[in-house]
């Protein structure tokens, strides 16, 4: 979903958002019609978009449209253990640019995957959770790192080489 307007009407009507999205179980429809309102409320504009764009036929389109790059996975499988501070995820996925990692948190927040608690104090604290969605992925991560260290071992049986475990 795409607005326009002022930077700070945008984070309220995504918390607004936010809260619907976890609040109500209703349909695809009821939150675009709910959302269209609160964005008539802050004269921002939603860019209409098909269904097949915000959900895609493909159950697997859908979750590499969730997680479907290197930082994301690597982030949410950090996450796993609990809170982290941003300094944290920052050091702990190593040679990732402050940069890539904040516009990859901010994504995972917006779809819901993690949820960001920011404390009122000096230095500012920022911390990262994963939400109920978020740990809901763990198998989905599991069975990707149980795939690599099969498909591992078969190239370095095919190549004839011995992998550090």
């Amino acid at each position: 979903m795409t607005f326009y307007g002022k930077r700070i009407k945008k984070y309220i009507l995504l918390d607004k958002l936010q809260n619907f999205a976890i609040n109500k179980t209703d349909t695809f429809n009821s939150a675009i019609v709910a959302l269209r309102k609160l964005s008539a409320g802050f004269k921002l504009i939603l860019r209409d978009k098909t269904m097949a764009e915000y959900l895609p036929d493909s159950l697997a389109e859908m979750t590499l449209k969730m997680i479907g790059d290197r930082w994301k996975v690597l982030i949410i499988q950090n996450l796993m253990d609990g809170t982290k501070r941003f300094g944290e995820l920052k050091k702990e996925l190593g040679d990732i640019t402050q940069k890539v990692l904040t516009s990859n948190l901010r994504l995972l927040e917006e779809k819901g995957i993690l949820v960001r608690k920011v404390y009122a104090q000096i230095p500012p604290r920022v911390d990262y959770t994963l939400t109920q969605l978020g740990y809901e992925l763990k198998p989905v991560i599991d069975s990707m790192i149980e795939w690599a260290e099969e498909y591992r071992r078969n190239m370095a049986k095919i190549l004839k080489v011995e992998i550090a475990d």
